[in-house]
């Protein structure tokens, strides 16, 4: 267990400091056999030790991802949200190790008793997957291990990314994992899509000293973001430093591009990063070529996502024939060229885009957490 979890400083420090739970179970079927070897678990988070055994032949046996599940005792689906599968091949073939990741995200937290449930499937020699077998199987926890490990810091902390204004709400501990809770005090402009490079160090500002990034998502009351990292429970050597290296915002539905095809010109620019280049006819379709000068570092190239639809000057709907994100030659930077049906259009024509580059923001801002 401890080899697989070698670059997991929060499973270490939880197995430690007594976390983990034996459970040696084996369910085998058919020839395929898995093992539950224990478990690390707290409010918030569920690591299963697992190893497979092909007894039929020497190929990997894998777990389907999308068929991971904890379901509650009366067999309804948990908020338990499956994270990922690690695992690692040992000697002799047709065997391995791993394990397996929850998160709950939501108020539900850990539950007491819960049933897992997934599907083995066998990988051939030349990677394809064979058909499987279904399993599954109660499992127990002792939650007095870690009942008390678990605690709240407010920090109503207010920075800037930009000309967007957040603030630094709260971080919540456990010994498996850290949420840090951001609120937008301007919702309305440019809403926040996610936070660029969420680091979280202990200790230090290297790679030795981080704490395990792994996701982030739309903040309780619809607004904002919450970040989640490892755990940092059992790392009090020295206080939390968190740094995000920018944000990516949201397009909000008003932001069309409208553009007088007969006349080549845009008669509406939301962002003056933005131009017109070009239209012109391209077999039965006109192609109609976008720039965008936003000067990222992160993301030099222009991109452009749009809605698959416009609007002509009455307001009726048409369809995009296609759009392509392309270099005119090997040494020019990148354009989005929209083509439309080739025919008259009451002007002028009306383009909704959902992404675009330029919505990325570097700027970078670090917090020290008490």
């Amino acid at each position: 267990m401890l080899e697989i979890t070698e670059e997991d400083r929060t499973i270490k420090d939880a197995v430690e400091h007594g976390l983990y739970q034996p459970v040696g179970m084996q369910l085998e079927n058919s020839g395929y056999v898995l093992g539950i070897d224990g478990i690390l678990a707290d409010n918030k988070r569920v690591i299963i030790f697992y190893r497979t055994d092909n007894q039929l032949t020497s190929n990997q046996l894998i777990l389907a991802n999308d068929k991971l599940q904890l379901l509650l005792p009366n067999g309804q689906p948990s908020t338990g949200i499956y994270g990922n599968v690690a695992y690692q091949r040992v000697e002799p073939p047709g065997k391995s190790a791993g394990y397996i990741v929850f998160d709950f995200y939501g108020e539900e937290e850990v539950p007491d008793d819960f049933i897992l449930t997934g599907y083995i499937q066998e990988e051939e020699s030349a990677g394809n997957l064979k058909s499987g077998r279904w399993f599954e199987t109660a499992i127990y926890l002792d939650k007095s291990v870690f009942v008390s490990l678990e605690k709240e810091s407010v920090l109503q902390q207010t920075f800037r990314i930009g000309d967007k204004e957040f603030r630094l709400e709260k971080y919540a501990q456990t010994p498996l994992r850290t949420d840090v809770y951001v609120s937008e005090l301007s919702s309305e402009i440019k809403p926040i899509d996610w936070f660029l490079d969420p680091l979280l160090y202990a200790g230090g500002t290297d790679r030795e000293h981080d704490v395990q990034y792994l996701y982030q998502r739309v903040g309780p009351d619809g607004q904002g973001r919450v970040i989640y990292f490892g755990g940092s429970w059992y790392r009090k050597d020295a206080p939390l430093q968190l740094q995000f290296g920018g944000m990516k915002y949201k397009l909000t539905p008003d932001f069309k591009m409208i553009v007088n095809t007969d006349e080549k010109r845009l008669v509406n620019n939301p962002d003056d990063r933005l131009y017109l280049t070009g239209v012109k006819k391209q077999g039965i379709n006109v192609a109609i070529t976008f720039r965008m000068k936003h000067g990222n570092k992160r993301y030099p190239e222009e991109y452009f996502e749009f809605v698959p639809s416009f609007t002509d000057g009455n307001g009726k709907t048409h369809r995009l024939q296609t759009e392509q994100n392309l270099r005119e030659d090997a040494d020019s930077s990148l354009q989005t060229v929209v083509l439309i049906e080739d025919k008259p259009y009451p002007q002028p024509l009306t383009f909704r885009l959902e992404d675009h580059m330029g919505t990325v923001v570097e700027d970078q801002v670090n917090f020290t957490l008490q």
